[in-house]
């Protein structure tokens, strides 16, 4: 007895195969031969988009090549429609309805997607080649966390985190008892106040971010793309140290032969205790390219200024540049995607700004311009479907030109080391709701000592992607 086709995707059959109205276009060798050319330069979005008026197609083949396209091109809510159109036309097109089932479980489906197997194998008793390609899409899937490396989608993006946690350094505050100061040419201990020492609290968060792409040419080669990203932290008792962050910008990108190239501009407002703390403004340039289809490697420049509100002083303009690498691939059955990014930064103390010294002059910046190098390696893995597992080590230097103070170190230059890391696991909750355990630590360590920190954290919640 044939197995019952999930209710989602519904062929009508009580009258036959289904027919549409009117007769639509047709993939031809030219065109598809343009396309499969976008596809290996690198270009899967202006494939699929040149592909893009099939989807009106009446024809089952031109549309499941519409598919394939429009699936490696990340763009799996077209890619789930036109299957679902082709397997309607022709109910028995097997190798359709075996993608129709993965889309669908790229797109987070998994019970549809079950159900959606569990049809093929029933109603067209694959052969054992399929069963085993089959078995392997039942488990093995890339979904939208990892789909980043792979394409720049097009429409709308966002997600929503709520955390609640334990912070060991939720003030960030300084890691040591007492501070070494020379004065009048003699060494002696300061004693630091345990109000500004690390300090443990419960917190809470709440973030968000949406993005929007939109394709400016029909090709899809020309994109615009706005994001909006917020977040709050609110602590249990330190609330001087809660903050806000929100984060505007926008991205003008273009696909070309040569890669693609992008410009982008963004302005970050931070607020400590209820207060005003930073703008940051930024605005650069980019290229990546594809390297194989699973991978992409960039290079960029940005120009970052950063002014604080109540300490002009410590305004300064920096320079970044950087170089990315991301690639995603199946490693003993398992979807892992790696992304490393290296960025160097010229720290420029902002001129005609001032600080009171001590002894009632004005001075620059302390430490002048600041050399910055950061590197940042994400590796994540999905274990099983919706079980992402997802690992980040940081490492920054910051290096200043000037010594810092007479009164500490013998004015040496400051000299910062931090190692941050990450690790975090999703799981699936409820329907579209995942699951978020995560553990993090931060060591800063320096020659000054008035500059060492450290702190862990553990957070849990709840996410929710669209």
């Amino acid at each position: 007895m044939p197995a019952a086709v999930p209710a989602a995707v519904s062929p009508p059959a009580a009258d036959g195969e289904y027919s549409p109205a009117e007769p639509g276009p047709v993939l031809t060798p030219e065109l598809y031969e343009q396309a499969a050319k976008l596809r290996t330069r690198g270009n899967p979005q202006a494939a699929a988009a040149l592909l893009a008026p099939l989807a009106a197609s009446t024809d089952a083949d031109s549309l499941y090549i519409y598919g394939t396209f429009a699936q490696q091109a990340g763009d799996y809510r077209t890619a789930a429609e036109v299957y679902e159109r082709a397997v309607m036309i022709r109910p028995e097109f097997a190798g359709a309805w075996v993608d129709l089932a993965s889309v669908t479980r790229f797109k987070g489906d998994n019970a549809t997607a079950q159900a959606l197997f569990d049809y093929v194998e029933a109603e067209f008793n694959p052969p054992p080649a399929m069963r085993e390609r089959i078995a392997m899409l039942r488990t093995q899937t890339l979904v939208p966390t990892t789909a980043p490396v792979l394409a720049n989608l097009t429409g709308l993006r966002g997600e929503i985190r709520l955390l609640a946690g334990y912070d060991s350094n939720a003030n960030n505050g300084l890691a040591f008892s007492s501070l070494p100061l020379l004065i009048d040419g003699v060494v002696q201990d300061l004693s630091i106040d345990r109000s500004f020492r690390e300090k443990s609290d419960v917190a809470a968060q709440a973030s968000g971010w949406v993005r929007y792409a939109h394709a400016l040419d029909d090709s899809g080669s020309t994109r615009l793309e706005g994001l909006a990203a917020y977040s709050q932290r609110q602590n249990g008792q330190l609330q001087d140290f809660r903050t806000r962050d929100l984060l505007l910008g926008t991205t003008l990108s273009r696909d070309t032969a040569l890669g693609t190239f992008d410009a982008h501009i963004s302005s970050q407002r931070v607020d400590l205790g209820g207060q005003k703390l930073l703008r940051s403004n930024r605005s650069g340039i980019g290229w990546e390219h594809g390297l194989g289809g699973s991978c992409k490697f960039g290079l960029g420049i940005d120009y970052e200024n950063r002014l604080y509100a109540d300490s002009n002083f410590l305004d300064g303009g920096i320079t970044w540049l950087q170089s990315g690498l991301g690639c995603a691939a199946f490693v003993e059955g398992v979807p892992v995607q790696g992304v490393l990014v290296l960025r160097h930064g010229h720290d420029r103390a902002r001129q005609g700004t001032a600080r009171r010294l001590p002894d009632g002059t004005n001075g620059g910046r302390a430490g002048g311009d600041t050399q910055r190098m950061e590197v940042n390696a994400i590796l994540t893995a999905e274990l099983r479907p919706r079980w992402v597992l997802e690992g980040l080590l940081g490492l920054s230097m910051a290096n200043d030109q000037d010594g810092y103070s007479p009164l500490l170190n013998n004015n040496a230059a400051r000299r910062t080391r931090r190692i941050q890391t990450r690790l975090q696991l999703q799981f699936p909750l409820y329907g579209p709701i995942d699951g978020v355990i995560a553990l993090e630590h931060v060591r800063q360590n320096a020659n000054i000592n008035l500059f060492d920190q450290r702190g862990t954290a553990v957070w849990t919640g709840i996410r929710y992607g669209f």
